[in-house]
C-alpha cells in the first residue's frame, strides 16, 4: 500500500485536515443557526403569549368575581332597594350570573385555542429546524470521517 500511495501521502494529511475543518465549520454553522434561529422564535413567541395573557388575562379575575357575587341574597339584605320577593331577586342574579359564566367560558375557550394554535405553530417551525439542522450535521460528519480517512492514510507508516 505504500508503493501505492506512498509518494502522495503527504496530500492525504493536508486533504484530511481540510475536509475536517469544512466538517467542523459545517457543524459550527449550523449549531449558530440553529441557535439564533431559536432565540428569534422564543422571543416572538414570547411576545404573543404575552400578548395572549393580557387580552386573556382579566378572564381569572372576572371568575373570581363571579365566585364571590354567587350566593343566595335574604330578603333583608335587598328588600330597601329592590320590590321583588327573596325567590324573584336570587333567580334573577342566578341568570345575570349564568349569562356572565356563559361569557367567560367562551373567553376562555378563545384563549385556550390561541394556545394551542401557538403550540401547534411552534412544534412545526420545530420539526422544520430539526429536518434541515440533521442534514447539515450530516454532510459535517461526512466530511470529518473523511477527513479522519485521509490523515490516517498520510500517516500510515511506510517503512
Amino acid at each position: 500500500m505504500c508503493s501505492e500511495f506512498g509518494f502522495v501521502s503527504g496530500w492525504w494529511s493536508v486533504s484530511g485536515l481540510i475536509a475536517d475543518f469544512f466538517g467542523v465549520a459545517l457543524l459550527g454553522g449550523d449549531l449558530i443557526r440553529v441557535q439564533r434561529t431559536l432565540r428569534a422564535n422564543a422571543t416572538a413567541e414570547l411576545n404573543h403569549f404575552n400578548a395572549v395573557a393580557e387580552e386573556y388575562g382579566g378572564v381569572v379575575s372576572w371568575s373570581k368575581e363571579i365566585q364571590r357575587n354567587t350566593r343566595w341574597v335574604r330578603e333583608h339584605e335587598f328588600s330597601g332597594h329592590h320590590a321583588e320577593d327573596e325567590i324573584s331577586y336570587n333567580a334573577r342574579q342566578v341568570i345575570d350570573r349564568v349569562s356572565e359564566l356563559s361569557g367567560n367560558v367562551s373567553a376562555l375557550g378563545e384563549h385556550l385555542t390561541e394556545i394551542i394554535m401557538l403550540t401547534q405553530k411552534k412544534v412545526e417551525g420545530d420539526n422544520v429546524l430539526a429536518q434541515t439542522s440533521l442534514r447539515w450535521s450530516y454532510v459535517g460528519l461526512l466530511f470529518i470521517l473523511a477527513g479522519f480517512c485521509g490523515q490516517l492514510i498520510g500517516s500510515w507508516p511506510c517503512a
